[in-house]
């Protein structure tokens, strides 16, 4: 049988960021796949007398695999894709770039509940493009750094 489940989570990097994911996951046990929207939190880094200001807003697509009944180890293969935007304030002059961004990634959970569910994982991501924003005489901000994600998620199945 096919569940239906709406998914709501949130995480938080390595980089000291934090984001919001929503969306749709479709499982035929022990299987499934999730389609997630994605907004990472706007964050900051400091290039003293300004700071470079970004924020990424994309989708997940993740391919799962779980083993168990009450608890549940999952396991899942990711890709990342969106937009990075990152803009200098503070300067001499000030900007604003957008940029294409993606990532592959895994990641290994554990989980509960079958109407309900709960559950965290464990992300690691690689991206595939690497993008440095730098601000002469000052400073830069590599934008395409592996990064490891914790995430914790719950959703609601639909049969």
């Amino acid at each position: 049988t096919m569940t239906a489940r709406a998914v709501a989570a949130a995480g938080a990097a390595t980089e000291l960021t934090e984001a919001l994911f929503g969306g749709l996951e479709l499982g035929w046990a022990p299987f499934s796949l999730r389609a997630l929207v994605a907004w990472r939190l706007p964050s900051e880094v400091d290039l003293d007398p300004g700071r470079i200001t970004s924020r990424w807003v994309g989708g997940v697509l993740a391919g799962c695999g779980g083993l168990g009944q009450r608890w549940r180890a999952t396991g899942c293969v990711q890709g990342w894709g969106g937009s990075l935007h990152a803009a200098a304030g503070g300067f001499t002059s000030s900007t604003e770039y957008d940029r294409l961004w993606t990532a592959l990634g895994a990641s290994a959970g554990l989980e509960t509940g079958r109407r309900v569910t709960l559950g965290a994982e464990a992300t690691g991501l690689v991206p595939l493009n690497r993008d440095r924003f730098h601000v002469v005489n000052v400073g830069s901000w590599d934008a395409g750094r592996p990064s490891a994600w914790l995430v914790a998620r719950a959703g609601v199945a639909f049969r």
